[in-house]
């Protein structure tokens, strides 16, 4: 039995369909050309009885002969398919209304009608004059019951085609290829996997010459079943081996896992990962929990650092900032916590580091906090402030003894007098008094002194003139202050008194004011090296970072060597010029380095090359310099772009470009408002760098000049003063 979803079913169902669509629309045509053929034959009958009868018909009207007129209506109601005809009278040009002779039976349905015109021949002018006009109509019945019978008969053969070519098709269809593809798909879904036996489809001809395209299709079959078989105990090997070697790979990423996480978890920082929302969502090591108090996993980390609610709004904003993408990320990390101090004894330092996409490498979706208990060494820091300021405070004792002497009995002699008569004295007296002495216990580093002198100079301003009993008690609340710890500072340093009293008093041998001056210089020098400078090439490393990260979102590889010198130098001294240097970086990275594309055409190494290196440069007459050198393989600065650039820039119309070598109009660089890119550079700013770095430079009397080749690189020549 065929199912009703088989593949015979479905091609008998297509074969009759198609069938039947050719058995109607073959006959309909024809008989549709047939009933055509019918109605031009009766359109020639029209054209037969106007030739033949008209010409007998127009001479018995003419000659009013009815006898005739009769036999003319005869002979064309003869003709066949002709029923009814109506003669109407021509006069004057004007049909009469009325008939004048009528014939056979009016038919209102199944008739074709036509008007014909009577002429007969005037002998008196010889000419064909029209003198009557016939309506004749002809049944289309017959025509119509000859198609009815036409089409009960195809109707009929139809019927029995239909019949015959099911049953001819069922046969075959069921014969040769249902049973056999459904004993193939019976055999099929029985197969088992796991037990393929030997046992095979059987042929219906086993003689290769008698095979069918069924036949083939059972050999594939079988063919397909022992490559399948084969393909299995393959598949069951491989699936061992992948066991095996899954189960080695993940034991050696557990292991590096419990590394990873023991090395993690032993270092002396802690760490934050946390997502857009500032949840924390990585585990936390000992010492983060240690140095928070708390466990951060899944809590906000705003909570965490115990945020005030201005800081918990600033913090969001910068959350939505860092995640949107439209800031680098460096240029918004300042804005960031940058210290944890709510726990008492405690200072951590944070810093933070973007954890990029893996779909989309320009796209951050974490964000790492880093925190570093940084107790120990602002406590030391502080410290070391504190004996830099005793050292420079001994220094200028020892050079002016007798004026640090005269200090503090000056200071002695103001505070009692002021606060036996403050009463009597006024705001403006009292300020200028107290303002001198500030002046001079700044020059000997008596900070706690001078803070409380600024104290009451703060008050004095904000009262102005109203000197009233309460602001009275106030000011000599602040008076008593300075007094307690101009005291303090005398009982504690009664030693130092006493050498600025034996330097005066030069009487006195067993005190050498110069020895002691150099055995002080020898240690503040090694103080100094010690504690307050740093070896000048570490302060390049704070820009490694943001290097790589404008390399990154420009798709371009960058090289950073960073060359230690033997030149210490007080990064205080120096920190507003060298964070200027970022713009030289900056300017590399867009306008020098090329992408790998470029650079792989131009033979160069895909990851162009920026070097920084420092020498210490010796100047007879101005003293010790060193000398920055930055350094890039990149595109180089071309003097001809420089010059098109000026030449576009109202602001820089005033230079003379003409009279200047190739080498001096690329220092144009340096000049304000020059830029070298059309538009403004999310990475390079508005033209405003360069300038602020020579402008840094020359503060501190030093110079900056640039070297560039064309596609072999620039270079960054600063010069700047030693100062330790």
């Amino acid at each position: 039995m065929v199912r009703n979803n088989s593949i015979a079913t479905k091609i008998i169902l297509y074969v009759i369909g198609a069938n039947l669509i050719m058995a109607i629309a073959v006959p309909l045509i024809t008989l549709t050309r047939n009933y055509q053929n019918s109605k031009i034959q009766i359109e020639k009958k029209f054209e037969e009885i106007e030739e033949t009868i008209f010409p007998v018909l127009a001479e018995a009207l003419s000659n009013k002969d009815k006898d005739q007129v009769q036999q003319s209506i005869y002979g064309i109601l003869n003709t066949k398919d002709m029923v009814y005809l109506e003669i109407f009278k021509i006069s004057e040009g004007i049909v009469q209304k009325k008939p004048l002779y009528k014939g056979g039976m009016f038919q209102k349905n199944n008739t074709l009608s036509k008007k014909l015109i009577v002429t007969f021949l005037n002998e008196k002018n010889n000419k064909m004059e029209n003198i009557a006009k016939v309506h004749l109509t002809a049944s289309l019945n017959r025509i119509q019951e000859k198609v009815r019978e036409q089409i009960t008969i195809l109707s009929l053969i139809i019927g029995i085609q239909f019949i015959l070519l099911s049953l001819v098709i069922y046969f075959i269809l069921n014969r040769l290829i249902s049973r056999h593809l459904e004993t193939m798909a019976n055999y099929a879904e029985n197969l088992d996997l796991n037990d393929l036996s030997d046992t095979v489809l059987k042929l219906e001809r086993e003689e290769s010459k008698d095979q069918d395209e069924l036949d083939k299709v059972v050999i594939s079959f079988n063919k397909m079943k022992e490559n399948l078989n084969t393909s299995h105990v393959q598949l069951k090997e491989y699936a061992k081996n992948l066991t095996l070697e899954i189960q080695n790979k993940s034991e050696k990423i557990e292991k590096q896992y419990i590394d990873f996480k023991n090395l993690l978890f032993n270092l002396d920082q802690g760490f934050l990962i946390f997502d857009k929302e500032g949840k924390v969502i990585s585990e936390s090591t000992v010492i983060t929990k240690d140095l928070f108090q708390t466990d951060p996993m899944d809590k906000n980390i705003e909570d965490i650092l115990k945020l005030g609610t201005e800081e918990k709004k600033k913090f969001k904003n910068w959350l939505l900032h860092i995640f949107k993408g439209v800031v680098p990320f460096k240029d918004l990390t300042p804005l960031a916590p940058k210290v944890f101090n709510k726990i008492e004894g405690k200072i951590i330092s944070l810093d933070y580091k973007p954890v990029f996409s893996e779909k989309n490498p320009k796209k951050i979706n974490k964000v790492i906090c880093i925190a570093t208990d940084v107790t120990e060494k602002v406590s030391l820091e502080k410290k070391a402030l504190i004996e830099k300021e005793k050292a420079q405070r001994l220094t200028n004792i020892l050079y002016r003894p007798l004026e640090f002497l005269d200090l503090i009995g000056d200071a002695d002699e103001v505070i009692e007098y002021h606060i036996n008569n403050l009463r009597k004295s006024r705001p403006d007296s009292i300020f200028r008094s107290f303002h001198n002495l500030k002046a001079q216990f700044a020059v000997y580093k008596i900070n706690e002194v001078v803070q409380n002198i600024h104290d009451l100079e703060d008050f004095l301003n904000e009262i102005e003139d109203d000197w009233n009993d309460q602001n009275i008690i106030n000011s000599w609340v602040l008076i008593e202050k300075i007094q307690t710890s101009h005291y303090n500072f005398v009982k504690d340093n009664r030693k130092l008194l006493e050498v600025a009293n034996n330097s005066v008093n030069s009487n006195q041998e067993n005190i050498n004011p110069k020895d002691l001056m150099e055995t002080f210089e020898t240690f503040i020098s090694t103080y100094h090296k010690k504690f307050v400078l740093k070896e000048a090439s570490t302060l390049f490393h704070q820009f490694i970072s943001p290097i790589e990260e404008l390399a990154q979102q420009q798709d371009k590889l960058i090289n950073i060597s960073i060359v230690k010198s033997e030149i210490f130098i007080d990064v205080s001294k120096y920190k507003n010029c060298f964070s200027t240097f970022i713009h030289i970086f900056r300017n590399s990275i867009d306008h020098g380095i090329e992408s790998i594309d470029e650079r792989v055409a131009k033979n160069k190494n895909k990851g162009g090359l920026l070097e920084i290196s420092i020498k210490k440069i010796d100047i007879e007459t101005n003293g010790s310099f060193f000398k920055v050198i930055i350094k890039d393989d990149g595109k180089g600065i071309d003097p001809e772009m420089i010059k098109e650039v000026v030449s576009k820039k109202e602001n820089l119309k005033y230079l003379n470009l003409e009279n200047l070598s190739d080498r001096g109009i690329i220092q144009v660089i340096f000049e304000p408002g020059f830029s070298s890119k059309e538009e403004v550079s999310k990475i390079s700013g508005r033209g405003v760098g360069m300038d602020s770095v020579k402008t840094e430079v020359e503060n501190m009397g030093g110079s900056i000049k640039v070297l560039s080749k064309v596609d072999q690189g620039t270079i960054f020549e600063i010069l700047l003063p030693l100062i330790k």
